[in-house]
């Protein structure tokens, strides 16, 4: 049976603590002040090589031997030999796993988590992470987000790296959301420009523009012959009071009685000539008649072209009021004319003001899909946030603890349902520190736990752990208090019944 001997430490001048090789817990009991604690500290010290325990009054050296290491006190400590079973040393601080000793329950569980995953010897991969955000292009870009390049994780632990990722997939689904508030927005300005405007309700534009083009035509067509007839009145009147001033004013010949001067004037003239031709003796007389001749001539052509130009103008005049003028435009047709360009041109205007509605109408709804894709895409990032927990969680479960991580806080299941670690009794909390302790040594291992953690376990709890080390072989040093004036060693551990004892 391996013994560890302890001599001159502390108020301890001599004790031999024998561990059963089938493991078992190993109590140190005695009164308040007998030197259980200072033992345990030795035999700590010896088997980790830290620390520096106290030589007993009166003696020149100490020591501290057993698992094939010598501790030696003095002036000078020394420590030789090499353990030959496992311990906690660089695994776990057990009493900083029940009690990191920080105020804030946060931080305490944050500390507890970092050890067990150390603990539980699983390493920082990003991989780990992937199957939350849907692989490794999504990871990487959603790790992206902020700068454009995924942030620097190589030198980080996975309680670092998770939280890390935690906060970048939560700043994610903060972004999310901001955009998804951002469309909201959207979608209530747009269904606001909208209002009163159903799908199906525009009127063919085109349509519209054929039917103002129609009735400006016809308003065109009426002006026009509104202008026609009122020029032709005008025209009219006009012709008539020519046509009776002419009439009037002329005091002339009329046209075939110039024509009949004409003729006779022209045939004297003749005459004249053929008598100038004829006798030389008469010239002076007939030069003087020819003269006459050609001056009444002269008046008889004048009289022919104005009379001539009268009956002109005289025609024209009876011939323009003979015509047909346009039927006149009443002012009721005019203004129903202009009602109907009037109302098609309203129709165009409240076409396009029910096609824009009916465009912030679709925009309203593209901005209520973005929004809605938005809040999805944060939901799976807080989600996927929440996810690096469940990591952290299997990490946890490897050191075989019931412990789980929850929203950053270490909880575990218990008859009064889902319990944060922190609010545990110290005593439940060093139970299942134990347990991890215990696999954590794994087969034939031996570590110590200080007197206090061992008295604050119920009856159940020790029945429970020695249990545990029998299974896995391992030795756990503790102490109690008891009315013993001198140190005694006990095993609480299983006898050849199967009963502890």
């Amino acid at each position: 049976m391996p013994t560890i001997t302890v001599e001159n430490v502390g108020p301890v001048k001599n004790v031999a603590i024998e561990c059963p090789p089938e493991g078992g817990i190993v109590v140190l009991k005695g009164r308040n002040g007998r030197g259980k604690s200072k033992t345990l500290e030795a035999v700590e010290a010896a088997m980790s090589g830290r620390g520096k325990p106290e030589v007993r009054d009166g003696a020149a050296r100490g020591k501290v031997e057993g698992y094939g290491v010598k501790l030696t006190l003095g002036k000078r400590q020394t420590r030789s030999g090499e353990l030959e079973v496992e311990s906690l040393e660089g695994k776990l601080d057990l009493a900083a796993l029940v009690d990191p000793g920080l105020k804030s329950a946060e931080a305490a569980d944050a500390k507890r988590i970092k050890a067990l995953v150390q603990l539980a010897g699983v390493p920082a991969d990003e991989e780990l992470f992937y199957g939350l955000i849907g692989g490794r292009e999504q990871f990487q870009a959603a790790m992206a987000h902020d700068s454009g390049r995924p942030p620097d994780m190589e030198d980080l632990d996975l309680t670092e790296m998770a939280a890390l990722v935690k906060r970048e997939l939560e700043d994610c689904a903060r972004l999310s959301e901001r955009e998804a508030v951002h469309f909201e927005g959207q979608e209530k300005a747009r269904l606001a420009a909208a209002e009163g405007a159903r799908d199906g309700d525009a009127p063919d534009e085109r349509t519209l523009a054929e039917a103002l083009e129609q009735a400006v035509r016809d308003e065109a067509a009426v002006n026009a012959r509104a202008t026609a007839a009122t020029n032709a009145a005008y025209a009219a009147a006009n012709a008539k009071r020519k046509l009776a001033e002419a009439e009037a004013g002329y005091r002339g010949p009329t046209r075939g009685d110039a024509e009949k001067s004409l003729a006779t004037a022209q045939a004297l003239f003749n005459d004249a000539q053929a008598d100038l031709a004829s006798a030389e003796a008469a010239l002076n007389r007939c030069k003087e008649t020819s003269r006459q001749r050609a001056a009444e001539l002269d008046a008889a052509r004048s009289a022919q072209v104005a009379a001539t130009n009268h009956e002109s103008t005289i025609a024209a005049w009876r011939e323009q009021l003979a015509a047909d003028a346009p039927a006149p435009v009443s002012i009721d047709e005019q203004e129903a004319a202009a009602q109907r360009v009037s109302e098609a041109r309203k129709a165009v205007e409240d076409g396009a003001v029910l096609r824009q509605k009916l465009k912030s109408l679709a925009a309203a709804k593209e901005a209520k899909a973005l929004a809605h894709s938005h809040r999805e895409r944060a939901a799976r990032f807080r989600e996927a946030a929440a996810g690096t927990d469940g990591v952290l969680s299997q990490a946890v479960a490897k050191t075989g603890s019931p412990l789980r991580v929850d929203d950053g806080r270490l909880v575990l299941s218990t008859h009064r349902g889902p319990t944060k670690f922190a609010d545990l009794s110290a005593g439940e909390r060093w139970r299942i520190a134990l347990d991890v302790a215990i696999e954590s040594v794994g087969d034939e291992g031996v570590f110590v736990i200080p007197q206090e953690a061992y008295e604050g376990l119920d009856p159940i709890a020790r029945r429970e752990i020695a249990e545990h080390v029998a299974e896995r072989r391992v030795v756990v040093l503790t102490a109690e208090a008891s009315d013993d004036e001198e140190i005694v060693v006990e095993q609480f551990a299983p006898d050849a019944t199967g009963t502890l004892a």
